[in-house]
């Protein structure tokens, strides 16, 4: 590949999700995007058949996985790799007394180690190149920009550009990216955070149905 071209890995990048529209995003700047997927058939076509897209099979829970990405993107951009995008995730939303302790035990393995584990794997490309990391969870992430956690959500391509926007500028810290996100952030400073919660609860259903749930359980 041209050693003067950016390079991004990002995983989780299934179709119709976060991960696929940064994926397309990131490409639309020129970046070699590395686009990765437990089961790569999951993949939008377009990425499969575009010019500087490598399709890597990646499962962020084996380190043997990842060991062989790494030795991958190594191979092709010269040892380098300019921003990693942690996309993959999940969510589990239920009142804490009606959790399962061991699904959150594997949500944690996946929403916390997982990334880290991927940082510790590309630190070495990341540092070579003065590289950036962005990190977020997919399945909570896309909920909240494809409407259905959020009134009037942007959507996930809308997302991704101001993803992609944000570390082409190198951006640092939360990027907030959203219809309410200038608002939210401003709260988010002046307000206590028992206030804020309120805020948060009047604009996204899902927190104020899990707040109400919550209040049942404990009446």
């Amino acid at each position: 590949m041209n050693s003067l071209r950016k390079s991004v890995l990002i995983t989780g990048c299934s179709a119709g999700g976060i991960g696929g529209a940064l994926a397309d995003a990131f490409h639309a700047k020129g970046y070699h995007v590395f686009a990765t997927a437990r089961n790569p058939s999951k993949l939008p076509p377009s990425l499969s058949s575009a010019a500087n897209v490598t399709v890597l099979k990646l499962d962020v829970l084996s380190t043997e996985s990842i060991a062989a990405a790494v030795e991958s993107v190594k191979s092709q951009t010269g040892g380098g790799l300019d921003v990693l995008v942690n996309n993959s995730g999940g969510g589990y939303t239920l009142p804490a007394l009606d959790v399962s302790i061991e699904e959150s035990k594997k949500l944690f393995e996946l929403n916390f180690w997982a990334p880290l584990t991927m940082l510790q794997a590309f630190a070495p490309l990341l540092i070579k190149t003065k590289g950036c990391i962005y990190f977020e969870i997919r399945d909570f992430i896309h909920g909240l920009v494809d409407g259905r956690m959020q009134e009037n959500g942007i959507s996930a391509k809308q997302y991704a550009t101001k993803v992609v926007g944000e570390v082409e500028k190198g951006t640092g810290g939360v990027v907030w990216a959203g219809k309410d996100a200038s608002i939210l952030r401003l709260l988010s400073w002046l307000l206590p955070q028992s206030v804020f919660d309120m805020v948060v609860q009047s604009v996204i259903p899902i927190a104020r149905e899990m707040a109400k749930a919550t209040r049942r359980k404990l009446a």
